[in-house]
């Protein structure tokens, strides 16, 4: 019997995500989820602190991006530049609302700032639609280390600055994500890098026609990560006096 619901259940979830995935592919259902996507970014981080949200939206960004591979580079640019503006729209409030620019010029200015930061999420798309082999691969490996590439170049190369606010990483140093445990072994590029392995690796588990063994893979991956993670945090790294 409990097999049998779990068959029903099953089914009723495929023909769901069937509808849903129809329904994106529509040009305004696309775009608005695109964009609905992007503006919940910040709730992810201070003074929010949803961290467990944004490996759910990155991997939401992955999965509309292979939906329209053709507008995979567009698509990205587009929603991290949503992203970036609703992260970022406390420079408007400094600028305007504290050093009393005039909008005609903070709300320009405002929107510049991530105009420029999200041609790294684009040109990291970029990078990983020319990579070949099997969809494991280049969802589940390539592009979390293009995209940890990608924020690390944003951080050094930015012309005149580095920028690493918005980073996926930050998203998680908090006391209850077990991701944070990566922080005192690599940094936070290392926290990213889990981060955005989590989001690749939820679309293999949810987003994966092949059998329950192909699932299997992705799902350990998340558990060890996280396992991993936890175990790291209870590690004291202080050096003894």
């Amino acid at each position: 019997m409990r097999r049998f619901t779990a068959h029903i259940d099953l089914f009723m979830f495929s023909r769901l995500h069937a509808r849903l995935e129809r329904l994106w592919h529509i040009p305004f259902f696309y775009a608005l989820a695109l964009a609905l996507i992007a503006a919940a970014t910040p709730l992810a981080f201070a003074p929010y602190y949803h961290f467990w949200l944004m490996p759910l939206l990155f991997g939401a960004l992955i999965r509309l991006a292979e939906l329209k591979p053709k507008h995979m580079v567009l698509s990205a640019y587009l929603f991290w530049l949503v992203a970036y503006s609703s992260q970022f729209w406390w420079i408007h409030t400094a600028m305007h609302d504290v050093s009393g620019l005039d909008n005609v010029f903070a709300v320009p200015l405002t929107f510049l700032m991530p105009a420029v930061l999200a041609l790294y999420p684009a040109l990291a798309f970029a990078l990983w639609r020319r990579f070949s082999g099997s969809r494991t691969l280049r969802v589940g490996v390539v592009l979390p280390m293009l995209w940890t590439l990608a924020e690390f170049a944003r951080e050094q190369l930015v012309p005149g600055f580095g920028f690493g606010w918005g980073a996926l990483g930050y998203s998680q140093i908090v006391p209850n994500s077990p991701l944070a445990g990566f922080a005192p072994v690599g940094g936070i590029h290392l926290v990213t890098l889990a981060t955005a392995c989590t989001g690749a690796w939820l679309v293999l588990l949810i987003d994966n026609t092949g059998r329950l063994k192909k699932r299997l893979l992705p799902l350990a991956g998340i558990a060890a990560l996280c396992g991993t993670g936890y175990a790291l945090q209870q590690t004291d790294f202080t050096r003894p006096d």
